[in-house]
């Protein structure tokens, strides 16, 4: 299979103008913590195939604590990241409108395949991912709170 190219570093900004990004809305309290939603986000897409994709990025690899590298192989590793590469997205709470909703703003020199992955993550698969739907001090799940 041949690789798809992508950038090694690619800029990804919360400026609406500067990048691209998909907006997911829920039609229900958010029942968990703000991390909790990110992680499942990132869980959900690497049951899609486009996760899986290999890449070719300049040979960037990530690194663990022990030095131990992490190839960025896949497009999936290039788009959330691993220890010691940040990845190429970023997650934002929106509560300006009448339900939450989670924004993703991904580089502009994003493939066609990074779009088709994230248009793949629904709110209900979100909450099936989640580990803490439900649990824990309410208090602190993202429902209740404005401005994480």
């Amino acid at each position: 299979m041949q690789k798809l190219k992508v950038p090694s570093r690619a800029n990804v900004s919360r400026n609406q103008s500067e990048s691209n990004f998909i907006r997911i809305v829920f039609n229900c309290p958010v029942k968990t913590f703000w991390d909790d939603v990110c992680v499942s986000i990132r869980e959900v897409c690497k049951r899609h195939p486009n996760y899986r994709i290999p890449i070719d990025n300049g040979g960037v690899r990530g690194r663990t604590d022990q030095g131990k590298e992490i190839p960025i192989d896949v497009l999936g590793k290039w788009l959330f990241g691993t220890p010691g590469y940040k990845g190429h997205r970023i997650f934002e709470p929106d509560f300006s409108g009448e339900k939450f909703a989670v924004i993703i703003f991904f580089p502009q020199e994003a493939s066609q395949e990074v779009l088709e992955m994230l248009k793949a993550v629904t709110p209900l698969k979100i909450i099936e991912a989640c580990s803490s739907w439900g649990k824990g001090d309410n208090s602190q799940w993202v429902c209740n709170k404005k401005g994480i």
